[in-house]
């Protein structure tokens, strides 16, 4: 009997947990969504544009919901996230706002445009992909970037504190 319960409760501790699903819906709050997530939730984000700025400051992963079309007029800023999820499909910025990724690894950008705003900015002890996507610019000011297959419109700058930069 006393066998059966320490494989039961090594069973229980040993099975992953279970991701949830946030919605956010048109005209309601992203970062709302995001502050209630745990690491390993996912935010799933209904068509339309969406004002206010987004800090990811957990392992959360933010996406598009099938077929639809989300754009982010605010910042978006990863700070000080381990093995970030991807970022994939969204328009992001406008007049002076954009992406700032800093003291984060693993995020990868995929389709990520920025035109309308202020761009990409990589600082601190990042680690970060952009996969394909339209960029206004791009400033890597620390950490490493690898780039394939990306446009950028407007400078790209890698100043000293950039550790690597692989295009």
């Amino acid at each position: 009997m006393r066998a059966h319960f320490v494989s039961f409760v090594t069973l229980a501790l040993a099975s992953p947990a279970f991701a949830v699903t946030h919605a956010v819906l048109p005209d309601t709050s992203i970062q709302a969504k995001v502050d209630l997530a745990q690491p390993g939730d996912i935010v799933a984000i209904f068509g339309g544009t969406y004002p206010g700025d987004v800090t990811i400051s957990k392992a959360v992963r933010l996406v598009e919901v099938d077929g639809q079309e989300v754009t982010i007029t605010g910042n978006v800023t990863w700070n000080n996230v381990p093995n970030s999820p991807p970022f994939e499909g969204f328009t992001v910025g406008s007049a002076g706002k954009g992406i700032t990724v800093s003291n984060t690894t693993g995020v990868k950008l995929k389709n990520i445009d920025t035109r309308a705003g202020s761009g990409l900015t990589i600082n601190g002890n990042s680690n970060v992909g952009v996969i394909g996507g339209y960029y206004s610019q791009i400033n890597h000011d620390g950490g490493t970037l690898s780039s394939e297959l990306t446009q950028i419109s407007g400078a790209f700058t890698a100043t000293a504190n950039a550790v690597r930069t692989t295009m």
